[in-house]
C-alpha cells in the first residue's frame, strides 16, 4: 500500500482551543489517530479494514493459528477489539490509550458516526472539497495582457 499524504495546517492544530486544554498525552495519541485515518477506509475514519483473502493456502507455522496476511500496517487482525489491537500498534497501554479516547471526546475533538466509528471532521470537509475540486471542470489559462 502507497503510504498517503496527510495534509497538516500547523496553524490550525497549534490554535484550536479544544486540542491545547487536552493533555499532552492524549493530543500525541491524537496525531497517531490522525495518521491511521489517513489510511482510513473510508478515508478520515478510525476504521480499518479486514485483512484481505487469499486464493492460495498459506500454512501457518506449527502451532501457530493462522490470521491472515495483513496487507498495511493498518489492516485489522481477525481477532481482537480495535482499541487493544491499536493500543499495541501505537506502543500505549490499552488503560492509556482509552483514557485518551475518552479524554479527547469529552472535548469535541473527533466525531463518531451513527455506528460508532470515530472520525475526524477536518478530513472529511478537506476531502470533499478535494473531490469537488476534482470534479470541477477545468478552465483554460488565459494569457495576461502583456505576457508573452
Amino acid at each position: 500500500m502507497k503510504n498517503p499524504i496527510l495534509p497538516f495546517d500547523v496553524g490550525d492544530h497549534l490554535n484550536d482551543l479544544n486540542l491545547r486544554s487536552c493533555h499532552p498525552f492524549a493530543r500525541a495519541v491524537w496525531m497517531d489517530l490522525l495518521c491511521i485515518m489517513a489510511c482510513g477506509h473510508p478515508y478520515g475514519h478510525l476504521a480499518l479494514r479486514p485483512p484481505q483473502k487469499q486464493n492460495t493456502q498459506v500454512s501457518a507455522p506449527q502451532g501457530v493459528a493462522h490470521a491472515g496476511v495483513l496487507e498495511s500496517p493498518y489492516d485489522l487482525p481477525p481477532t481482537g477489539s480495535l482499541e487493544v489491537v491499536l493500543s499495541a500498534r501505537l506502543g500505549y497501554t490499552p488503560e492509556d490509550f482509552s483514557w485518551s479516547i475518552s479524554h479527547l471526546e469529552e472535548r469535541h475533538i473527533f466525531s463518531r458516526t451513527t455506528d460508532g466509528i470515530i472520525y475526524s471532521r477536518r478530513m472529511i470537509r478537506d476531502a470533499k472539497a478535494a473531490a469537488k475540486k476534482k470534479a470541477a471542470p477545468k478552465r483554460a489559462a488565459t494569457k495576461k495582457k502583456g505576457s508573452v
